[in-house]
């Protein structure tokens, strides 16, 4: 058997599509209607019906498609990530209502563009930022005010980095929600830096709510 490290992204994606298979047939969540799992909704977006979204999802997609609208909870493989980002494919997760976060003690800052499919303008102090430098200087101003402060961007570790700094600033990066646990027990973080590419809509929504 080879060694996880050894396995390319194409392997990897096999793996998971089989497991997720797998857990979707036993909680017996397996798409059950007969509506196409691709439905057009304009010329450069498409919009995907299933549940697991893998190499195969996505291999009819046109050159022409700039975006792919996705279920909330769906669940994106690391290759179709990638693939994705490749192509300069953006993900959008639709709208429900189980994905509204009320956090008012809590300050968001998103480097660039907010995860699409939350309701952000219930999430409290939400501010957008060009860059990780814009990210930093925003954290030391708003590190005072006494609030938890949650950093969206695709390098957390640079912005802990930067972040801790400054004296008043217990800075984590959070890749799972496992992790998020063994932080809040071990260290008084105030700034959780967190690359949102790497967690689909409902498991941000569940850090979020986590960290506040």
């Amino acid at each position: 058997m080879s060694k996880l490290s050894e396995l390319n992204s194409s392997q990897i994606d096999a793996i998971v599509r089989k497991v997720v298979q797998q857990l979707l047939a036993m909680t017996g969540t397996q798409a059950k209607s007969k509506l196409p799992r691709e439905t057009q909704s304009s010329s450069t977006t498409v919009k995907l019906t299933e549940r697991l979204i893998t190499m195969d999802t996505i291999s009819k997609i046109g050159s022409e498609i700039k975006q792919i609208s996705v279920l909330p909870s769906a669940v994106i493989t690391p290759a179709v990530k990638d693939e994705l980002r490749n192509k300069k494919i953006g993900i959008v997760f639709e709208k429900g209502a189980a994905e509204e976060i009320l956090c008012s003690k809590l300050s968001i800052i998103s480097v660039g563009t907010l995860q699409p499919g939350v309701h952000w303008q219930q999430a409290g102090n939400v501010s957008v930022v060009a860059d990780e430098t814009a990210a930093v200087a925003l954290v030391s101003d708003q590190i005072g005010s006494g609030k938890q402060t949650v950093v969206l961007s695709n390098q957390p570790f640079l912005i802990a980095c930067e972040a801790n700094r400054n004296t008043k600033v217990q800075a984590a990066v959070v890749d799972s929600l496992g992790q998020l646990h063994e932080i809040k027990q071990q260290i008084p973080a105030n700034l959780f830096a967190i690359n949102p590419d790497k967690f689909n809509t409902m498991e941000t929504i569940r850090l979020i709510k986590m960290i506040k």
